[in-house]
């Protein structure tokens, strides 16, 4: 979220909202406030989360306490449902990099399920979110993200096979972007929500991700994980917080840095890493801390120059006497001694 995004007008509902959920993080972890130095401050940029900024970052934290075991659980799921409702906002998701999705891609939705494919939230990258302003519509977001997109936008000009997602009056939408307009695709929102929300899909693998980051890892000094099909994530404590590191799916580095926020759990931690790539949405699965490392100290190896073995001062010495041995005898020139009259 941009700092500049903390001077924006807040609503007194957004403030209050993030008083009420400043006031449960405090009693979940006593240690809470002893890493903010401006509780006013700390209000306002969870106000400004809910107002401007990721409401699903919001959400990941609020069900990271319901499962703190000290019987919060019913009053974060409150507050979570209220965050999730806030807004109308509108998402875009942009199909995942690769070859296995060729004929996916740039696709009209009719050829594409006349070839025995479909749409399926797995393919799918989370690439933006933003509020929706009062009056936009699809034809307005399509004609923005083509012409003017925002200075913080990553993705392609929004095109064939790229999902809108509006969430408007407390329900959500999902529409294809088709050759001609766009065409819902309902069970994109379906699939969604069975991924994200474990209060109502409690045998889905969301479930178990926040379960296992809440349940196990917490306890632990550091941790690491497979984020989505080509991502993994290591993470350890550090003095101010946290240190973490990403690889892609090859093992090969591509961002690191540390988290200022000892209070938080390790769990929460986590999840508030994974927000900041866009990475907070997909399946996590466990793997190997130390396998992580050496796999990736493997592959960085693989980059190092080879040394290069210099003969020896004896090897030198034989080699040119072989050289000197093999070459044609010369005779030294000399002068002509000229005649003497």
């Amino acid at each position: 979220m941009p700092n500049d995004t903390l001077n924006y007008p807040l609503s007194e509902r957004a403030l209050g909202l993030a008083r009420e959920i400043d006031a449960l993080m405090q009693k979940v972890d006593p240690h809470y406030h002893d890493s903010v130095k401006d509780s006013a401050a700390n209000v306002r940029e969870f106000a400004a989360i809910i107002e401007y900024g990721s409401i699903t970052k919001m959400e990941i934290l609020l069900r990271c306490l319901a499962d703190d075991g000290k019987g919060y659980s019913l009053r974060a799921a409150e507050l979570a449902g209220r965050v999730a409702g806030f807004p109308d906002t509108f998402t875009i998701y942009q199909l995942k990099d690769g070859d296995a999705l060729h004929y996916h891609r740039f696709e009209p939705l009719e050829r594409l399920q006349a070839n025995g494919l479909t749409v399926e939230r797995a393919n799918y990258d989370f690439i933006y979110e933003s509020p929706l302003a009062e009056g936009e519509t699809l034809d307005s977001i399509y004609e923005r993200f083509n012409l003017n997109h925002p200075e913080d936008y990553r993705g392609h000009s929004l095109s064939i096979s790229d999902i809108v997602w509006l969430h408007k009056d407390g329900a959500d939408h999902a529409y294809y972007v088709d050759r001609f307009g766009f065409a819902e695709v309902p069970q994109f929102v379906e699939q969604e929500k069975a991924r994200l929300n474990p209060l109502e899909t409690t045998e889905k693998s969301t479930e178990q991700n926040y379960n296992m980051i809440d349940g196990i890892i917490n306890n632990q000094e550091q941790a690491a994980f497979q984020v989505g099909a080509d991502r993994f994530l290591a993470v350890q404590t550090c003095d101010d917080g946290y240190d973490y590191t990403l690889y892609d799916g090859q093992y090969r580095l591509l961002d690191g840095g540390q988290l200022d926020a000892p209070a938080l759990t390790m769990g929460a931690a986590t999840l508030e890493i994974l927000s900041g790539y866009g990475l907070e949405r997909e399946p996590m699965a466990p793997v190997d801390y130390d396998g992580l490392d050496e796999k990736q100290a493997e592959v960085q190896a693989q980059f190092l120059p080879q040394p290069v073995e210099k003969p020896s001062v004896h090897e030198r010495l034989q080699e040119n006497r072989g050289r000197a041995a093999a070459e044609p005898h010369k005779a030294r020139p000399h002068k002509d001694v000229p005649e003497r009259s």
